[in-house]
């Protein structure tokens, strides 16, 4: 089983995009915690086309991508030169074959001087009036780049074919920590400033279509506020993924949040399999793995497809014996090996904008669908409030979120990684030490640099601190909350760089586990445990 993370960082600009950035990110931090990668298609390449209009006098300029490239009517043997044809057409055959340094023991020196081919786009094609450049592979993920192009040809000019570069989408699918769940699937595709999410229970990765996606009233399905500024969150492992992109100054109708994933907990645990097909019609008997885990006579359960046919709610007629459940109707053919159970799959997304409803879990698979149809319904959040101070502890008490749905068995809460719990201010800190201890002194910092933080007064114990977490609460810096790499009897070394580097006003204290509070998402008020305070890589 992974482990579940919290990456906790600001996201620097990828070639021009924060977005890109962050999906690249997120695709890591996928594939590291156990996602499969099911489909990827789509990616174009920021594509250029550069036109010519007349014939070329010698030291007029090509500028690609901030590189000259200077026409001659006769090489000189310095760099980043290209011999004037001709024609028009052979000029710029010419500088096509310079672009990629083609064929350099027959061209180089003859045709062009190029050290080397262009470091980040290439010539795909040429003919006599244009020359068409793409971003080169592998030169950061046809990221959204916006080139410095330019000419002093009076009658040619550079024209944006595809200015942006689009990355793949990519379709990633988990049966979650346990690895019994049906499969659930996250399509992802990202433009130039919005990352664009939707759940699924099918895909077929041939056609590139997903099917029984979750209910979508208004299409909000995406995140935009992407910035510099501001820090950003990817958690969660193969059962559940959260992400947030903006974790301060974000209102609640701007999409800066979402989550996806399997339940952890289920209220009914007990998932079993079809083991042979079966047909549509009355008085089914169905051959399962285990027919006690199912209701009783006159009950019901839910019966998940695994191969695209759908989901459907079948009512018991009888249980003649361990491995069969006789049902009253079975509208349609079920493939050997569908999952059953109350519900079949916990599957869901969801997001911070609190506008119909879209901060509660839209399911895709809602307990009385039939077929390939998705219900319109949403489930709800229901929590035990037990944010005043505990009188036996003196302190707060985080509890779990429970996913419930009328008309429907409760379906599971939320173990790990994320709480309900009191949020006095967004993005502020919540702290707790293993031992029950509560850490009440500030230490006062005597000197720092960008990767540590020093008080001379100490004689801590080598590595004392190592995996836990310092956090600035007074002075320059306050509220960076940092992992700790190890530390010495003075020091204290942590493993990403300071955003603001401390100084000698900053006070900070160290505690075993740290949570940020965010007021609104995932599901409402709450605390998410951070583990990394790096990039995900």
């Amino acid at each position: 089983m992974s482990s579940w993370k919290s990456y906790h960082f600001k996201t620097p600009s990828l070639n021009g995009s924060v977005t890109h950035q962050f999906y690249e990110y997120l695709k890591t931090f996928l594939a590291a915690q156990g996602w499969e990668l099911h489909d990827s298609y789509g990616a174009q390449r920021c594509k250029y086309t550069f036109t010519g209009g007349n014939v070329f006098s010698t030291n007029e300029t090509i500028t690609l991508d901030g590189l000259v490239y200077t026409m001659k009517a006769t090489l000189t043997g310095a760099d980043m030169e290209v011999l004037i044809g001709a024609n028009l057409a052979a000029s710029l055959a010419n500088f096509a074959l310079a672009i990629n340094r083609t064929d350099p023991v027959t061209n180089n020196g003859v045709k062009y001087k190029c050290a080397a081919a262009h470091p980040t786009f290439e010539c795909t094609s040429y003919n006599s009036t244009t020359v068409v450049v793409e971003w080169r592979a592998g030169t950061g993920s046809c990221a959204g780049n916006v080139a410095n192009n330019n000419d002093t040809n009076s009658w040619s000019s550079w024209s944006g074919i595809q200015v942006w570069g689009t990355e793949a989408n990519t379709v990633w699918k988990s049966r979650g920590e346990s690895g019994l769940e049906p499969y659930g699937y996250v399509h992802l595709r990202v433009e130039p400033t919005v990352l664009r999410y939707d759940a699924y229970q099918y895909w077929d990765a041939t056609a590139h279509t997903g099917t029984r996606k979750q209910y979508d009233p208004n299409g909000y399905w995406y995140l935009n506020q992407f910035n510099t500024t501001y820090e950003s969150h990817i958690a969660g492992d193969k059962d559940i993924i959260y992400i947030n992109c903006r974790t301060v100054n974000a209102s609640t109708v701007e999409m800066f949040c979402a989550a996806w994933g399997h339940l952890p907990k289920r209220f009914f645990p007990d998932l079993i399999q079809t083991t042979d097909a079966i047909v549509a019609g009355s008085n089914v008997s169905i051959p399962v793995t285990d027919s006690s885990k199912v209701p009783s006579t006159g009950g019901f359960f839910q019966i998940l497809g695994v191969a695209g046919e759908g989901c459907d709610k079948l009512k018991v007629a009888s249980l003649p014996d361990a491995t069969h459940i006789v049902v009253e109707t079975l509208p349609r053919n079920y493939a050997s090996g569908a999952t059953i159970g109350l519900p079949a799959s916990t599957f869901f997304s969801c997001h911070g904008y609190t506008n119909s409803g879209y901060q509660t879990p839209f399911p895709t698979s809602h307990f009385a669908d039939a077929g390939l149809t998705v219900g319109t319904g949403r489930n709800a959040i229901a929590t035990i409030d037990m944010r005043s101070t505990n009188a036996f502890y003196g302190k707060q008490v985080m509890t779990p979120f429970y996913f419930l749905s009328n008309g429907q068995p409760a379906i599971g809460w939320i173990d790990k990684g994320i709480f309900y719990n009191s949020c006095p201010t967004h993005h502020d800190v919540s702290v707790a030490n293993d031992d029950g201890s509560i850490v009440t002194a500030n230490i006062l910092a005597t000197a720092a640099t960008n990767l540590s933080i020093t008080d001379s007064t100490k004689s801590w114990i080598t590595d004392q601190f190592k995996d836990k977490y310092v956090v600035l609460v007074g002075g320059t810096g306050i509220g960076q909350v940092r992992r700790i790499s190890g530390n010495d009897g003075t020091t204290i070394t942590i493993d990403y760089a300071w955003y603001t580097n401390p100084d000698t006003t900053t006070t900070f204290r160290v505690y075993d586990r740290v949570y940020r509070y965010l007021t609104t998402f995932p599901f409402a008020a709450n605390g998410m445990l951070i583990t990394h305070t790096n990039v995900p890589t």
